[in-house]
């Protein structure tokens, strides 16, 4: 495969989870009754998930734009964190939200998207992040474990 794509996707999840964790962060911030209240999913508050989930985003997405970094290093770390969106997205659907997410905090409302719009969104956004790394890494998997093949020489 293409290492200029691979590269695009990298850099891709580097932009979102940028755009993603200042959001957090950013939000995590504010005086909104709704950050001092326990996450569904979480044993913390909702400021302390946003602080915490913003800066592993703010973390991996600085990792990702390094030039001279392992690929396969960069694309696990972006499978592992789309896992654990996509758990953590399983965890509100058994709390009884469907679709519901705050991921952005309080840029959902400054978005021109309803909160269900902005929630597909986001769980789109954790299915490209899984779909990409793990293609991308079951890609190098089976181009590098190919079967040789041993030509006889002709007689």
């Amino acid at each position: 495969m293409n290492v200029k794509i691979q590269n695009r996707f990298i850099f891709s999840a580097a932009v979102i989870l940028f755009v993603t964790a200042v959001a957090k962060i950013f939000s995590a911030t504010g005086p909104a009754q709704a950050l001092s209240y326990p996450d569904p999913v979480l044993p913390l508050t909702n400021r302390h998930v946003f602080y915490l989930v913003g800066g592993i985003e703010l973390v991996v997405s600085a990792f990702l734009l390094i030039k001279n970094g392992c690929e396969k290093i960069k694309l696990c770390l972006v499978a592992w964190l789309a896992v654990n969106f996509l758990i953590y997205r399983l965890g509100l659907q058994a709390q009884g939200s469907l679709i519901a997410c705050d991921c952005l905090g309080n840029f959902n409302d400054k978005l021109p998207l309803s909160p269900r719009a902005t929630g597909w969104f986001m769980f789109a956004t954790s299915i490209w992040l899984f779909l990409g790394s793990v293609g991308f890494l079951t890609h190098s998997y089976l181009r590098r474990n190919k079967p040789v093949v041993i030509k006889k020489p002709l007689k």
